[in-house]
């Protein structure tokens, strides 16, 4: 637990001072390039949003269900909380940093989830009268779910002018097999939860899906995402909802394993996915229907056309659980894990509309000289061969956020191997990649 927490706190204090940092998520931040080959760059504390009673939005139809009947009695009781010291905490923000999701300490009668835009808070409740009708339930469910659990640290997106949240849950659904998580959106200026569209959620009975990744367009009419199910010939497939047609398409579905978060748009308009690696029966050896990779999906005269990559490590070794990509820089970064240690030691730099360029590239930061540093296969394969507590030459990636313009990635990186939760306390170092050159600046 004090793990998951710390690399939570680490993503919000990445995100957040990225914000501060960033002029524009669409154009190249100048500013940012001139303070990082300058050495100027300092760490600059963003503070959240105040909480204020006085800031607080009912919507008719929440206040229609809720246990105090008017927005006078809630109002009171938001003040009363406040003034008794009880708090809230955050659990994002988005890149546009205009809006977020965030919870009551306590809860204030049946609500605890809230949704942040524009300087006005409203509490998420779910809306009947948008959407499509909850015929399977799913609606309330999710609904009824503290935010913190139901996101984690990776189950939320914004579209870009920061009015929407598509939720879902990777955990939830792959490795708890519930398949509860519709496509939902809330709409934070009224703080609606919005089913798009609901399959069904016992595969035993009938057909049956869940969200495990999803991204909005960026133009921001699409929110793009994975089902997860028997809805399709293979278990994942690739959706999108219009908002402005209010309609649910579905685009392609060509694998059992594109679940992984990291769902992104690239510079032209095609989709990455993180895909997972599909194993044979247990009775046909070791090895692999398909590796582990990238897919790279594009729509051409009416079609989607798909395209595998895929990464040349041992499966059984190494691990790349996110994708961070841009159609701003057309970069994306992908971390790489070893086994069940704590951190990312490699990482790749690809350009997804490029052929994948740079995909087997493999990078880590030096101990000590604290630069990028190429290593080759060789010394990828025998790294771990070695004691792992004394030897490894290079730092461990705890967390990595991606700057809005997409040619920078905060690290926050440690040089300890991370073994035991104490490691956490006093051995991290704050780093910026730029992607373009692969130069490296320590911030703290």
């Amino acid at each position: 637990m004090k793990k998951r927490l710390f690399m939570m706190f680490a993503a919000v204090v990445c995100m957040v001072s990225f914000q501060a940092m960033a002029d524009s998520a669409l154009g190249r931040n100048a500013a940012l390039d001139t303070a990082f080959d300058n050495d100027n760059l300092t760490l600059v504390r963003a503070e959240f949003p105040t909480v204020s009673a006085e800031d607080f939005e009912f919507n008719y139809e929440m206040l229609q269900n809720d246990q105090r009947g008017n927005p006078a009695d809630l109002l009171a009781e938001i003040k009363t909380y406040i003034s008794s010291g009880s708090g809230f905490h955050w659990l994002s923000l988005s890149p546009s940093g205009n809006s977020g999701l965030l919870m009551a300490d306590e809860p204030l009668g049946d609500k605890a989830n809230i949704g942040f835009y524009q300087g006005k808070f409203h509490f998420i409740f779910p809306c009947h009268q948008r959407g499509v009708e909850d015929i399977n339930g799913n609606l309330d469910e999710i609904a009824s779910r503290r935010l913190d659990v139901m996101i984690r640290d990776q189950g939320v997106v914004y579209s870009p002018d920061g009015r929407y949240a598509a939720i879902f849950s990777f955990d939830h659904v792959i490795y708890n097999a519930r398949f509860e998580f519709d496509p939902v959106v809330i709409d934070l200026a009224t703080g609606e939860m919005i089913l798009t569209a609901t399959y069904g959620n016992k595969m035993l009975v009938g057909p049956a899906g869940a969200v495990p990744t999803a991204a909005f367009s960026s133009d921001g009419r699409y929110l793009y995402y994975i089902l997860y199910g028997n809805i399709q010939k293979y278990r994942t497939a690739l959706y999108r909802y219009d908002f402005k047609n209010r309609e649910t398409e579905f685009c392609y579905s060509g694998s059992h394993r594109e679940y992984i978060p990291g769902l992104s748009e690239t510079g032209n308009g095609s989709f990455v996915i993180l895909r997972d690696a599909e194993t044979k029966a247990a009775n046909s050896g070791d090895s692999y229907k398909e590796p582990a990779g990238i897919t790279y999906v594009t729509y051409k005269n009416g079609t989607w056309e798909r395209k595998a990559f895929s990464f040349d490590w041992p499966q059984d070794q190494w691990k790349c659980k996110l994708l961070l990509s841009s159609p701003n820089s057309g970069y994306a970064f992908l971390p790489f894990s070893y086994s069940d240690y704590n951190g990312a030691y490699l990482f790749q730099v690809i350009t997804p509309d490029e052929g994948c360029a740079g995909i087997n590239q493999y990078y880590a930061l030096s101990k000590n000289s604290n630069h990028a540093v190429s290593v080759t296969i060789e010394e990828k394969n025998a790294l771990f061969a070695q004691d792992i507590a004394h030897n490894i030459p290079f730092q461990g990636i705890l967390s990595s956020t991606l700057s809005p313009d997409g040619h920078y990635v905060l690290l926050l990186a440690s040089d300890s191997t991370l073994e035991k939760e104490s490691d956490y306390a006093d051995k991290w170092n704050l780093y910026l990649l730029r992607l373009d050159d692969l130069s490296v600046k320590k911030i703290k």
